[in-house]
């Protein structure tokens, strides 16, 4: 059974057979070689890195109608599947907004109701594929923010009238410029700023 923290449900994986007999190959680590999620359910899969403070972490994502799924394939991840696979609903997705990592514009960041995101970062164009797959299941909370230019997010989202008729924190504030302008807690090469405070 899975158990859930905030916004990540950490499970069992239910099937370690992957959808290609020719992805069963052992030791070729560019390969998605692991599968979690039933091939009748599965709309999407491709081995990604989910970006951390500290080090990324390999593994295969998988998209489903439902669920969003991460499984590390890390040396070790399968002597313990359930320290290892990540789930979360669609349903609670909240906005999706492109991002570059390591100078390359191929990584995304996805948050979700509960204030809390996923940093993935794909292959190649891989992203798009993902990016397109996403916007066709027409989520009803989600806002796809992948294809606005930052300087026409802020003004959509009337975030400084917000903020200037106190509706809103001047942490409130910040933090969501820091987002709008492509910062992350996730990556520590473009960690969120702020200005120094002299005087309250």
């Amino acid at each position: 059974e899975a158990v859930s923290k905030g916004n990540r449900a950490v499970g069992k994986a239910e099937s370690t057979e992957a959808i290609e007999p020719s992805e069963q190959e052992e030791d070729t680590e560019e390969e998605v070689t692991l599968s979690f999620t039933s091939s009748s359910d599965l709309l999407y899969k491709c081995a990604v890195e989910m970006i951390l403070p500290m080090d990324p972490l390999n593994g295969v994502l998988e998209l489903t109608a439902d669920t969003l799924s991460f499984f590390s394939t890390a040396k070790g991840a399968s002597s313990d599947d359930s320290k290892h696979l990540w789930v979360w609903q669609l349903a609670s997705i909240r906005e999706v907004y492109r991002r570059v990592y390591m100078l390359r514009a191929n990584a995304l960041e996805v948050f979700f109701l509960e204030q809390k995101s996923v940093f993935f970062n794909f292959p190649n164009e891989e992203v798009n594929k993902f990016i397109a797959k996403l916007t066709s299941l027409h989520l009803p909370k989600m806002i796809n923010f992948t294809n606005t230019s930052p300087d026409k997010i802020l003004t959509k989202s009337k975030l400084t009238r917000s903020w200037m008729e106190r509706n809103i924190s001047n942490f409130g504030y910040l933090m969501a410029l820091n987002t709008i302008a492509s910062r992350s807690y996730s990556d520590l090469n473009s960690y969120p700023v702020f200005p120094w405070v002299l005087q309250d």
